[in-house]
């Protein structure tokens, strides 16, 4: 990979020279080039349903990243990003596999080429990164309430109908009221219960639908919330939406993984764990909205409970909103054709590899592929490079056929670097 590497950065060295002076500082390069042939088309794809999720930018165009000439390097522009400054800085900085330390905070000092993998994973899972909410939200300490008014919800919300789900596909409870906003059909919430002693919270209308932005009478347990992001191509005139997720309790502070009594992540998406974090919701919501799953369905309107025996009355309500779900969805669809050209099926498969080749547990061979050298010589280097200096124990557990968690890869790959160098110059 110190091959490939050099190459990349010589490459976007010529690239970034076609740009004006002023306008440099700005441009940025995503690189695919260590993923292998056959996996590189779907986390190109990923990579920009990553991108164009995490941007203000409606125009698709300029919220994914464009071709360089070279192959497998693509650029893009945070100003079209619409992405804070001072955001990109915080979040890039962090960037585990930058070869020069970095000593001035600004635009200047951020690493200028980024894996598309890890860059996927850090907007992804906001357990080990708040990215996607500087970058989105230009707010790390977003709320239910300021996630809210950011999507344009910032009057009193008209409620117009609330639904048991019944079996959901990750709830574990099995009370999940899906709730639609009539004068705002582009926000949607589900609020997920936890029985409380053996009580039914659809029978206490006061503090179930009407109060439930109230903390102090919410019972519910834990919400998501989901907005529509809308995109439009200039090139092909196609318009269609994707969405933006948000996580929170009922006293609507961000939670980054949702309780395992509550609610579970059954696709295992991440890391094979069964807690819900945000990049789940992509895997659970494979077209979209997801319909209510269940016939026993139950209306709210105020205080009034609509009993099983007036069918009628509540399928004047549920008719229309079943419509706005359909829309929506069918929208979703175009959004995630226009961006990845796939269906929504297609990208949820190609998102999951995406996650799960940079996510899971490395070895030595995942790290011989990292770094475009066969893995006997990356155990070979870091034996030599043992002898001469401390190399740590997760690259000594690496070297003798350990798996190591993708955390600890990151923190120790400038020390691989250096020990692959080391074993490099004693073979001159």
């Amino acid at each position: 990979m110190l091959g490939v590497m050099l190459c990349v950065l010589a490459g976007h060295r010529d690239h970034l020279q076609t740009f004006a002076e002023a306008d440099r500082p700005y441009i940025y390069y995503v690189d695919l080039r260590h993923v292998p042939d056959d996996e590189r088309a779907d986390m190109r794809a990923t990579l920009q349903f990553t991108l164009a999720s995490t941007s203000r930018q409606r125009v698709l165009e300029l919220c994914t990243a464009q071709d360089t000439g070279i192959p497998g390097l693509l650029w893009l522009d945070i100003r079209n990003m619409r992405w804070n400054g001072d955001q990109v800085t915080r979040v890039f900085q962090r960037y585990p596999y930058n070869r020069r330390v970095q000593i001035r905070h600004d635009l200047f000092a951020v690493p200028r080429v980024w894996r598309a993998d890890w860059l996927i994973l850090e907007l992804w899972d906001t357990t080990r990164s708040d990215a996607r909410y500087r970058l989105l939200h230009n707010d790390a300490d977003i709320d239910r309430d300021k996630w809210l008014a950011f999507h344009g919800d910032r009057r009193e919300r008209d409620f117009a109908i609330g639904f048991i789900e019944g079996a959901s596909g990750v709830t574990i409870s099995g009370k999940r009221v899906l709730i639609s906003d009539e004068r705002r059909d582009w926000i949607w919430t589900t609020l997920d219960f936890i029985d409380v002693d053996e009580r039914d919270p659809l029978e206490q209308p006061d503090n179930a639908i009407a109060d439930w932005q109230d903390a102090a009478k919410a019972i519910h347990d834990g919400s998501e919330h989901i907005a529509s992001l809308h995109k439009h191509s200039l090139k092909s005139g196609k318009r269609g939406i994707l969405q933006d997720y948000f996580l929170s309790n009922a006293k609507g502070q961000r939670v980054e993984e949702g309780p395992t009594n509550l609610v579970q992540d059954r696709t295992r998406s991440f890391r094979g764990l069964a807690e819900i974090r945000l990049g789940a919701c992509v895997t659970c919501h494979v077209a979209g909205l997801n319909f209510p799953t269940s016939d026993e369905y139950r209306l709210f309107r105020g205080d009034r409970y609509v009993k099983r025996d007036k069918q009628l009355e509540l399928a004047a309500f549920y008719a229309p909103v079943l419509e706005k779900l359909k829309h929506t969805n069918e929208q979703y669809t175009a959004g995630v054709e226009l961006v990845t050209g796939m269906t929504p099926e297609q990208n949820v498969a190609a998102f999951t590899g995406s996650v799960a080749w940079y996510d899971n547990d490395v070895d030595i061979d995942q790290a011989g592929r990292e770094l475009d050298l066969p893995a006997e010589e990356v155990g070979l280097a870091i034996a030599y490079a043992a002898k001469h200096i401390d190399v740590g124990a997760r690259l000594s557990h690496l070297s003798e056929g350990g798996r190591i968690p993708r955390s600890s890869f990151e923190s120790n790959f400038r020390r691989l670097l250096e020990v692959v160098e080391l074993w490099n110059t004693s073979k001159k």
